[in-house]
């Protein structure tokens, strides 16, 4: 990450006291649907902030301490913001798509009925191209997934900074910090990308460890029933505590999943705060003011601290 974003993060990180603790926490209420997510994101965005004030503190004391009174507001404009954003860009790729696929119909249909008796090889070489439309749409359409996620970030840090929802939808100011930076958010977006991957193949070994260790005991136990030709209490006894294990060891590779994803996204928003840092926040105006940056003659952002 750009500007030593990550290093100057975890060392904040292991400057907290009790860090893995809190870590291990954020990753449990994580766990709880729709709370879970509201209260990860107000806490992390809310130390993304004060990086963004260009202060080097470490996490925050308590959770849920909600010092500021903005923690659960934070929460759930962030997941508002993300949300909304990856929503409206899904349909849209969805109707593009659907749009796509009826004029490719269209076209057919209509060479069909002027040409019946020349249809077959018309519509045969005009599968190549509708292949590599179809192709070429779909990476469009990745490529607008993939750079919404940069308008989701920086409209969440102005969110967090301003404390109002409708800074985090500002999407020309949103776009006057991008393309001041784009380079530092590409790091930051490889950064992730590359973490995940690694979580993701982490992740998915130990779920298949954990189906090989469910049906490895499976098949003993139900071998040992076929031997014995009865289905005794002894080896309900044992099918029950089988269950039970099965059952726990699926919920801390849940966890990891989660803990994980906090982990990340931990590193994601911090790095952040230090990113919308080099805008100097502390010369902005009111939301609808324009930016520092905006105000300068065709200069690059003033990074130098």
């Amino acid at each position: 990450m750009e500007r030593g974003y990550l290093a100057r993060t975890w060392r904040c990180i292991k400057a907290t006291k009790n860090w893995f603790g809190k870590l291990l926490l954020l990753g449990l209420i994580a766990m709880i649907p729709i709370f879970g997510i509201i209260v990860v994101s107000g806490y992390l965005y809310g130390w993304a902030r004060d990086a963004a004030w260009r202060m080097d503190n470490p996490l925050p004391s308590r959770v849920l301490g909600n010092e500021d009174g903005m923690l659960y507001k934070r929460g759930l404009f962030a997941v508002i913001i993300s949300v909304g954003l990856t929503l409206v860009v899904s349909v849209a790729s969805i109707a593009f798509f659907w749009a796509f696929g009826l004029a490719s119909v269209g076209v057919s249909s209509v060479f069909a009925q002027i040409l019946p008796d020349q249809a077959v090889s018309v519509l045969a070489s005009l599968a190549i191209p509708s292949l590599v439309g179809t192709f070429g749409l779909l990476l469009a359409c990745m490529a607008l997934i993939f750079g919404v996620q940069f308008f989701i970030w920086v409209g969440t840090m102005r969110m967090s900074i301003y404390g109002t929802l409708s800074s985090g939808f500002q999407f020309s100011r949103s776009w006057a910090m991008i393309r001041k930076n784009l380079s530092g958010l590409f790091k930051i977006f490889l950064g992730q990308l590359i973490a995940s991957a690694v979580v993701g193949f982490i992740v998915a070994i130990v779920w298949c460890v954990v189906l090989f260790v469910g049906v490895f005991v499976s098949m003993l136990v139900m071998g040992a029933i076929d031997y014995s030709g009865s289905y005794g209490s002894a080896f309900g006894g044992v099918t029950a505590i089988g269950s039970i294990a099965a059952v726990f060891l699926a919920l801390c590779v849940v966890y990891l999943t989660f803990f994980s994803s906090v982990l990340i996204q931990m590193f994601v928003c911090r790095s952040l705060g230090y990113w919308v840092a080099d805008f100097d926040v502390a010369q902005w105006g009111s939301q609808d003011d324009p930016l520092p940056c905006e105000k300068m003659s065709g200069g690059a952002v003033d990074a130098g601290r």
